[in-house]
């Protein structure tokens, strides 16, 4: 399957997500500029939609790609900007998908007949392939919820701000280079006990975040040792468990700074972190950036909006 590659990618808004039904489905649409919802700011906006189908594969023509495939019940479909595409379910049968639609600045690089693992750069922050489908076999456990809760807080009229709007789209681009990365799909089985222990580090982490956070204390909360916590957890979630520590109090000192006007040694302090300096290096080597680069940068992006 080919694939594409999204450099530089801005989001404006989530701006439609729906569980569409229907018998004899056909629609023909492009993703350029922002169709009819809002007039495009610049030749680089465009509309990214990513969807799932439930019932009877859906036939699609990606004229700019010049390819026809089919998206198997189950399968994950994406249409990235800039594309033209035509969808029909298959034989006229009863149709079912839920999908969503993201208004997103960004360029885009179409690759025909090349896969991610071809694509995949070193720079994380600056670009991400994928397929145009995700088999469902390897569709990461987050992607759907998060597609069906979007379709669910559009139907009830859920008002989310910018923010929250951010963390569903790109948690969701993050399910989907996971489902996409061959290196994630070879990542060792973790079993359900191993999963129930990792859950309950996590909940302790998250009870006792404005504490300073002792590994040696989690382990001995729920009842193991600290070596095997260690290992069970970098394997269930990728990252070393100091690291998740740090990343979960990053973000809620930065949930502080953006939403409640703490200043960065306020929201340190509330967080238990004590050393700054230590608060940029992490940073740095995990966002690529500097913490107070991030924060400005952060400020900007809502005044202009």
């Amino acid at each position: 399957m080919s694939c594409f590659v999204l450099n530089d990618l801005e989001l404006h808004q989530v701006v439609y997500a729906h569980a569409l039904d229907m018998t004899d489905y056909h629609f023909s649409f492009s993703t350029s500029g922002f169709g009819n919802y809002y007039p495009a700011t610049d030749e680089r906006s465009g509309l990214l939609e990513i969807g799932y189908v439930l019932k009877t594969p859906l036939i699609i023509e990606n004229h700019t790609l010049g390819e026809t495939y089919t998206a198997e019940e189950g399968d994950v479909f994406l249409f990235p900007p800039q594309h033209d595409i035509t969808v029909h379910a298959k034989d006229g049968a009863p149709h079912k998908h839920v999908t969503s639609e993201f208004m997103v600045s960004g360029t885009v690089e179409v690759c025909p007949h090349a896969t991610v693992a071809d694509k995949l750069t070193g720079d994380v922050r600056a670009s991400i392939a994928l397929p145009y489908i995700i088999p469902a076999e390897t569709v990461h456990r987050s992607v759907k919820g998060i597609i069906h809760r979007l379709a669910a807080d559009h139907s009830l009229l859920v008002n989310k701000s910018y923010f929250a709007q951010c963390a569903d789209f790109y948690s969701l681009l993050e399910g989907l280079r996971r489902s996409a990365d061959p290196e994630e799909l070879v990542k060792p089985y973790i079993s359900p006990k191993y999963k129930a222990h990792c859950k309950r580090a996590e909940e302790y982490i998250e009870q006792h975040i404005l504490e300073p956070i002792n590994i040696s204390e989690i382990a001995n909360a729920i009842g193991l040792s600290k070596n095997y916590l260690i290992n069970i957890f970098s394997e269930y979630k990728g990252m070393g468990l100091t690291e998740y520590i740090n990343r979960v109090k990053l973000n809620r000192m930065l949930l502080l700074i953006s939403h409640y006007g703490y200043s960065m040694k306020q929201a340190c302090e509330y967080v238990s972190f004590n050393d700054a300096n230590y608060i940029s290096r992490i940073f740095r080597r995990y966002y690529g950036v500097s913490f107070k680069e991030y924060c400005y940068n952060l400020k900007m992006l809502e005044q202009r909006r």
